[in-house]
């Protein structure tokens, strides 16, 4: 009986790959498009990075301008949107010795070395006193800030917590401690302080420094138990996280009441959009049942997911939004980077790689905004978009990833304020089974196999068309354009060789070259 299933599946395979050569012969990758036909999803809030952990140290440094031209200028890659993490001071505590690298610890503004009290509301009133924070300490980190906003790009400044301040956390520290995996560190108690805390940090890079900041992200990713000795953060479980969350969205109704602002509340920073339970780890969905138990929960313009776990997989993102369906939430990617060991500064597919995690992310996530990790690394690690040795004797040159030139494909393009259109082609393409399952990038972290619906169409409100397009495939794709359009602007980028242009009058058809990255702009 199994030789006979064996022989009918050679058989099944055979066919296929006969109507699959016939069909490619006879013109199926040409295929027919109406983008007016298709239905807007959701509007485009833009791309952004985060300033941790890097800011705190090359912003004082001499690669300080030529890095922030090349993330926040419109001839880099136009970001509109930063992430300034707020530090909860492990530098100024003992525990500073135990971090693995010291940029991956952080000053903090509230000077708590000044801190002589032991009651709770001794602890609020020192908290709530702004003649106990120091804003010049961060110095770096802010001098980075000012000099990417001088390009007038960002509109979108999100002010983000890894941990409350060591005064306030359980253990004293920033951090978890061993085999607390599933303990918060923030005592209920100290919500209010925490809030008030945050308050004070808004109010400087808001109303003092006039910074256009957005949103306010008091935690991140709440289910890890951040036990490791290499970063800040802070375990939540659910029902803590939520009612912590309540506590500072009255306190930032407060603020921006009295005074005249629309700072919104940003959550819950989710480690990752995966819906699975994994051993103390709560569901997502337990988070998002204890936070639809507050009011601010229908009040949120979006929540916030980091892309991480099974990056690649279009089946688990489907999986996720099957799954939270009923919640009716606004998905935001807020933070991703490719998980693996070296930094391939080389590889094209590297780039191909990153343009799948994205693509997935707007078509079905349906994401409204997308922001890396960090924008410069140092480490031999996949987590960066430009390179440098901060620690070397002497300056060390910028080196760019593909990852950056595959994110400027989107960033440089698609505009806050575009919407997303999902179109659909009239007819499938035909990839074989043995393309639709052949492996065409791997590392540690996630591989990626042929598709061929990577790709993304936003729409302005001028009737501009942006369409992004990874072929990863080794087929050319011909799209014909129904809807009308006078002229072009193509960037292509094949191995080696980034964001070629080319642009003329719009014949009504669009050729994606095999192996290959293309931004097109109709108009």
């Amino acid at each position: 009986m199994k030789k006979f299933i064996s022989t009918v599946s050679i058989i099944v395979l055979i066919v296929s790959l006969v109507c699959c050569f016939f069909a490619c012969s006879n013109g199926e990758n040409v295929i027919n498009v109406s983008i007016s036909e298709g239905k807007v999803v959701q509007t485009v809030e833009g791309f952004g990075s985060s300033s941790a952990w890097w800011s705190q140290v090359v912003g004082g440094d001499g690669n300080k301008e030529n890095i922030a031209k090349m993330l926040y200028s419109e001839e880099g890659l136009n970001l509109n949107i930063y992430r300034y993490n707020i530090g909860a001071g492990s530098v100024d505590i003992k525990d500073k010795d135990t971090y693995g690298e010291k940029e991956r610890m952080t000053e903090s503004f509230l000077m708590g070395e000044k801190y002589t009290g032991n009651t709770h509301d001794e602890l609020l009133a020192f908290v709530s006193n702004e003649d106990n924070y120091d804003f010049s300490k961060d110095k770096n980190a802010q001098l980075m800030l000012e000099e990417c906003y001088s390009y007038g790009t960002i509109d979108n400044l999100i002010l983000f917590a890894n941990s409350p301040h060591y005064l306030m956390t359980i253990n004293g520290l920033c951090r978890g401690t061993d085999g607390d995996d599933d303990i918060d560190n923030l005592a209920e108690e100290n919500f209010d302080i925490f809030a008030k805390y945050l308050m004070v940090i808004l109010k400087y890079f808001k109303v003092t420094k006039g910074y256009n900041v957005t949103y306010l992200s008091p935690i991140n990713e709440p289910q890890w138990d951040w036990s490791t000795d290499k970063q800040e953060g802070c375990h939540y479980e659910p029902a803590t996280m939520a009612k912590c969350l309540d506590v500072v969205n009255k306190e930032l109704k407060i603020f921006n009441s009295e005074n005249g602002t629309n700072v919104k509340l940003d959550v819950f920073e989710s480690g990752n959009w995966n819906t699975k339970k994994t051993g103390n780890i709560s569901r997502i969905t337990a988070y998002l049942d204890e936070m639809k138990k507050y009011d601010y929960f229908e009040e949120v313009e979006h929540i916030s997911f980091h892309s991480y776990s099974s990056p690649g997989s279009k089946k688990v993102r489907e999986k996720f939004m099957k799954e939270t369906k009923d919640y009716d939430i606004q998905v935001s990617i807020s933070e991703y980077c490719q998980m693996s060991g070296g930094t391939n500064l080389e590889d094209f597919k590297a780039a191909q790689f990153l343009m799948c995690v994205m693509s997935y992310d707007f078509s079905v996530l349906k994401t409204d905004g997308w922001t890396w990790w960090i924008s410069v690394s140092n480490y031999d690690y996949e987590d960066g978009l430009l390179y440098t040795n901060w620690y070397a004797d002497e300056l060390d040159s910028v080196k760019v990833s593909p990852r950056y030139y595959a994110m400027m494909h989107y960033s440089k393009f698609v505009k806050p304020g575009d919407k997303y259109v999902a179109v659909k082609a009239d007819k499938k393409t035909c990839l074989s089974i043995i393309e639709r399952n052949k492996t065409v990038y791997e590392n540690s972290d996630a591989k990626m196999k042929c598709a061929d619906d990577m790709y993304n169409v936003f729409k302005r409100d001028d009737g501009t068309v942006v369409i992004v397009y990874n072929n990863v495939t080794d087929s050319d794709y011909t799209w014909n354009i129904k809807d009308s359009f006078s002229n072009y602007e193509a960037y292509v980028s094949k191995d080696g060789n980034y964001l070629t242009k080319s642009q003329g009058e719009f014949s009504g058809s669009i050729k994606f070259d095999a192996n290959s990255i293309t931004t097109i702009i109709l108009k």
